[in-house]
């Protein structure tokens, strides 16, 4: 497996946030969402809308669980990041239960 480098750059995070909001509003928010509280890949796609909003209104703060340690973990959703959930969230038809990235994958 190859490394991967960390995009450092804040030249190529907005050329990449730029790319992907005009292919994917769900690959976009992905981007921001881990660009901005530093939740690995594997974590955001299990959120649930329920995890990150109520009754439309995106919560300041998300907490998540460790699944080994059962530790709570709190993640602070700045402005940017706000304002890309709440036009995501507008822009789709997901109930409290559904998965946030939803994915045409077969999950366990």
């Amino acid at each position: 497996m190859e490394a991967v480098d960390p995009i450092k750059s804040i030249t190529q995070i907005k050329q990449m946030k730029a790319i992907l909001k005009k292919s994917s509003m769900r690959d976009h928010l992905l981007f921001v969402f881990g660009i901005n509280t530093g939740i690995r890949i594997h974590r955001l796609l299990h959120l649930k809308v329920e995890d990150i909003s109520k009754d439309g209104k995106v919560y300041e703060y998300i907490d998540l669980f460790e699944t080994t340690s059962e530790k709570k973990q709190s993640y602070f959703i700045n402005p940017i990041l706000k304002n890309t959930l709440e036009s995501y969230l507008e822009a789709t038809a997901f109930s409290s239960k559904d998965y946030l990235f939803p994915t045409n994958v077969f999950r366990k």
